[in-house]
């Protein structure tokens, strides 16, 4: 993941009877919110048949007032895995996470 650009990547999973295929979809929002969409229906891929088992995107955060943005990287995995430190920024996007219907929650929705 390159720390200098912002991008989404997505890796979709299906699973048959006679074995596994996978496939990597990366696309860059800036400027278009839709791009991962955008890019897989492109691909005409049956989505139904697949399942989304990573997302890697990059979160831009001011940290502090006047200086650039802090890119940090996330990558939520199937079935409960996210990459994000538990410090104070990690948790405030955790909660950012959450409160988008992202994060992946505990067995007891306590947080993964």
């Amino acid at each position: 993941m390159s720390e200098n650009r912002n991008f989404l990547s997505l890796e979709l999973d299906q699973f048959f009877h006679a074995g596994h295929e996978r496939v990597t979809v990366e696309a860059n929002p800036e400027g278009n919110p839709d791009a991962a969409y955008a890019l897989l229906a492109k691909m005409a891929l049956p989505l139904n048949l697949y399942y989304v088992t990573q997302v890697e995107l990059t979160a831009s955060v001011l940290v502090k007032a006047g200086e650039k943005p802090k890119k940090i990287p996330v990558r939520l995995t199937w079935p409960n895995s996210c990459s994000l430190k538990r410090d104070a920024l990690g948790d405030k996007l955790r909660a950012m996470l959450a409160a988008s219907g992202i994060e992946p929650k505990g067995s007891e929705g306590t947080g993964a």
